[in-house]
């Protein structure tokens, strides 16, 4: 016994000798579990739950990049820790998130050292790790994702996993035409470019430019953020525009709906071109061109807003030149409903309907048909889309004749409208479908 205690004593004071050197500085801190964890390491090892969270270190303190420091731990967890980096503390990473950094050459790769541990995001479904040059997002269902640069920050902005896009689906990648860069999201995508910077592509337009075949398509990249409008959103792209809308449920009204009339009821269809030569425009299609255009299809109608949306007023011409104002009662998924005022010249309360719809020859009175298309549309058994134009009821106390209160002259002021629709819409690259905007 008491030359085992001698042996012991000479042991310690051996060590106390060699710790008098300098060759290894024990901190507080630093514990053992299969191997040594030292400093600042070894804080994070306590903080975040020590053995029973990481287990044992399955290998010594080793150096990193950047005279940095890690430890691998058993519990498919690692600790990097870098004396400029997140001021000092060390931080974890763990799981799927740290396969993806390890696919990404570990903190020596453009991702860096983390900033923070890996954490839960805020709706709790997800977890995720900031590092100093962009952040790891995992799912169960998307995976691990890489996000960073101008499409991170775009992100951000937007409110992270938070927002309609949802957590990313793909690492940030190029283009084809290396051009560019994107990530995709659950609802949607960000793409970056030289010239347009980061810009966010809705699910419910994502789909309708995959359709036409992405940036390689007529429509080219995104220029602008989407902008909402009545009942969805439409999105500029380098060749034209894409919008997407919920189904409305409006109804517009008939001229069945006010017995008794007015002043000449009537009704015009106006042929505008055979539906199978241009599938992409149905009739729903065209009036959202239309609509979102007026300005340039109704362009003799001065003093109408560009995009026509329920409660606006605009303007149809009356005679002598004169233009008085309607308000917009109600839009339609494929029309649009104008209700004259009380200083309209063919009188208060007039009801003028357009819309837009595919009809096949029989399915209207040929009397009824308009414009230099009708014959065209008589004589061919296939659909056209149609610009089927109404005004009834009210007008008592018109003063003159014009356009809302005389088919005669209905044909003359409608007439080139229809003609302009008729030849720029089949071969506008512009699109429109019903849906939701971060389908």
């Amino acid at each position: 016994m008491g030359k085992s205690f001698q042996a012991l004593r000479i042991v310690l004071a051996s060590l106390t000798v060699f710790l008098s050197f300098g060759s290894v500085s024990l901190a507080r801190a630093d514990v053992f579990h299969g191997r040594w964890i030292y400093g600042r390491i070894a804080e994070t090892y306590e903080r975040l739950g020590g053995w029973g969270h990481f287990g044992d270190a399955l290998i010594d303190e080793s150096i990193a990049a950047r005279d940095g420091r890690y430890q691998h731990f058993q519990r498919d967890s690692s600790i990097f820790w870098h004396p400029q980096v997140s001021d000092g503390v060390a931080r974890q990473v763990g799981g799927k998130i740290r396969e993806k950094w390890a696919d990404k050459s570990w903190e020596r790769g453009d991702l860096g050292f983390p900033v923070t541990d890996e954490l839960p995001t805020p709706g709790g479904l997800g977890r995720f790790n900031h590092f100093e040059g962009g952040s790891i997002y995992w799912t169960s269902t998307t995976d691990a994702h890489v996000v960073w640069g101008a499409i991170r920050q775009r992100w951000a902005d937007l409110g992270w996993e938070q927002s309609p896009l949802g957590f990313p689906t793909t690492d940030e990648v190029f283009t084809p035409d290396l051009r560019a860069r994107f990530n995709h999201f659950q609802h949607g995508s960000i793409y970056w470019h030289p010239e347009y910077g980061a810009v966010e592509v809705p699910g419910g337009i994502r789909n309708i430019w995959h359709n036409n075949q992405w940036e390689r398509g007529t429509l080219g990249y995104p220029i602008a953020v989407p902008q909402t409008v009545s009942g969805g959103a439409v999105q500029q792209f380098q060749g034209g525009e894409i919008g997407v809308f919920r189904a409305s449920y409006v109804r517009l009204p008939e001229t069945g709906d006010y017995p008794g009339g007015g002043l000449s009821d009537w009704r015009k269809v106006f042929p505008l071109f055979a539906a199978d030569t241009a599938p992409e425009w149905s009739g729903a299609a065209t009036h959202r061109e239309v609509t979102g255009h007026w300005d340039i299809y109704f362009k003799e109608y001065a003093g109408c807003p560009k995009r026509i949306e329920k409660g606006m007023v605009c303007s149809f011409p009356s005679s002598g030149g004169r233009v008085y104002p309607l308000e917009v009662r109600g839009v339609s998924d494929d029309g649009v409903w104008f209700v004259t005022g009380q200083e309209h010249p063919e009188g208060a309360g007039r009801n003028v309907v357009v819309r837009f719809r595919e009809l096949k020859p029989g399915q209207t009175d040929k009397r009824l048909l308009a414009g230099s298309h009708s014959s065209e549309f008589s004589a061919q058994a296939r659909p056209w889309v149609v610009m089927d134009i109404s005004a009834f009821s009210g007008g008592q106390s018109a003063a003159i004749s014009g356009p809302l209160s005389s088919e005669a002259v209905a044909d003359e002021v409608f007439g080139p409208a229809a003609e302009r629709i008729a030849t720029t819409v089949p071969h506008s690259t512009n699109r429109y479908a019903l849906g939701e905007v971060w389908g």
